[in-house]
């Protein structure tokens, strides 16, 4: 199982800054059942700063959240919210902040402090309003915070700062497809802006689809993606495929936690992570009906190695590698596919080896059921002997082995400690005698 890949998967919804840091070792970052996960959920709460533009305290204490992930090998599933952790109301007497200038203003000093730890945050979902920052509605009888988030100008402000301040190189998830759809166009335009449904797989009549999430409220109509909550779910089903998706359950009536309807959703809509806690009764209801372990593999990317072929020209060495992504979501990330020779000396591709050519390399480019090939060329080493060609899947900001990429071999020599993989099966290893 690859539970502790990155970027993908169960999360881990510890939220505060002490539950984190409580945690002093990557062992201890599990579910009741013992499951390592890689992602861990991070709200940090901004109620008593509502009005004003100080946070310094919380630029202190993401700093130190953020930097203790970073060295446990761990990602924060972030979000920044204006209420207090029972969600209700803040200092201000609201949901939501005091102004769309304050929360621009927050959202710029807390993503610098996210980008100076461009390993410890897997996705930033939107926050800032209603309670816990869902940007809750229940339909038109019901909009909570209907100051700030009923005005679709002050929506796109909004997610727009949140983009600006995250998703130039972090995923970002919106609450509703509508609040994407409608963005300005660092948002609607923008593959690193997706979503997060939080009543996932709950209430689905003709007029209501996860709680309002695929409703036409917000004046989702007038986007010209449908005139129904089906219509809605479809438009976001084909949007899904480039852009990160995921989410939680909830406890509403009735629910579609059923394996069939769950599995045959997430492939769906291409979800990349779930809560592994929340509902309860949605983690009962997979691990009753043998589809927990199923779902753990397949929610976001799954890269496997189809195939591998080389070939020696004089001294240089030829590589073209098949990887097929089985997962139902896909890598955001830029991860970078590299190549190593292990003999009695190990040379990295593109440091001690020189190499003369590739394809495109990274890895987000490999969408759910896609398979492609990637190409190298290399000079021989210049000592003549027996090498082992290894592979690695490789972070884009970081050399740290525990933020590699893990393919989905069976009986894979995962050497850990330096991050390269080797004996991909099926593929036999590739042996060069010289």
């Amino acid at each position: 199982m690859l539970s502790e890949n990155p970027c993908r998967g169960f999360y881990l919804p510890l939220d505060s800054a002490s539950n984190i840091l409580a945690k002093k070792a990557a062992s201890e970052f599990v579910t009741a059942d013992g499951m390592e996960l890689n992602t861990v959920r991070y709200l940090l709460s901004l109620s008593e700063a509502c009005a004003t533009l100080d946070i310094s305290s919380a630029v202190v204490e993401v700093s130190s959240v953020l930097s203790h992930l970073s060295a446990l090998g761990k990602r924060a599933l972030f979000r920044v919210i204006y209420t207090p952790a029972d969600g209700s109301k803040n200092a201000c007497g609201h949901y939501y902040p005091a102004s769309v200038a304050i929360a621009e203003a927050h959202s710029a000093a807390i993503g610098a402090v996210v980008k100076a730890h461009p390993t410890a945050v897997s996705f930033v979902e939107a926050g800032m309003l209603g309670p816990w920052g869902e940007w809750h509605s229940h339909g038109s009888s019901g909009v909570i915070n209907s100051d700030m988030l009923s005005q679709r100008a002050n929506r796109q402000a909004m997610s727009a700062a949140v983009a600006s301040a995250y998703a130039p190189t972090i995923p970002v998830l919106l609450r509703r497809p509508v609040f994407k759809l409608e963005g300005l166009a660092a948002v609607k335009e923008n593959n690193l802006v997706g979503l997060h449904n939080d009543c996932f797989l709950t209430s689905n009549t003709s007029t209501n689809i996860d709680l309002y999430t695929f409703s036409g409220d917000f004046n989702a109509y007038s986007l010209g993606v449908g005139n129904t909550p089906q219509e809605l779910w479809e438009s976001t089903r084909a949007l899904s495929s480039s852009i990160p998706m995921g989410g939680e359950t909830c406890t509403a009536n009735p629910n579609r936690f059923a394996c069939g309807t769950a599995v045959q959703e997430m492939k769906a809509l291409h979800y990349d992570y779930v809560n592994s806690a929340f509902a309860p009764n949605a983690i009962k209801t997979w691990k009753s009906g043998s589809c927990y372990h199923e779902i753990a593999k397949r929610l976001g990317y799954r890269f496997h190695l189809r195939e591998l072929k080389t070939h020696i020209t004089g001294k240089e060495i030829n590589v073209e590698l098949q990887i097929q992504n089985t997962g139902w979501g896909k890598l955001m990330m830029a991860y970078q596919l590299q190549l190593g020779l292990s003999g009695a000396q190990w040379y990295g591709v593109g440091s001690d080896l020189q190499l003369l050519s590739k394809s495109a390399s990274a890895l987000n480019s490999v969408l759910a059921g896609q398979q492609s090939t990637f190409k190298f060329t290399f000079m021989a080493p210049t000592a003549h002997g027996t090498y082992e060609l290894q592979v690695m899947l490789a972070d884009p900001h970081s050399a740290n082995a525990l933020y590699a990429i893990q393919l989905a071999t069976k009986k894979s020599d995962w050497r850990r400690t330096v991050g390269w993989q080797t004996r991909c099966a099926p593929v036999r290893n590739q042996i060069f005698y010289w």
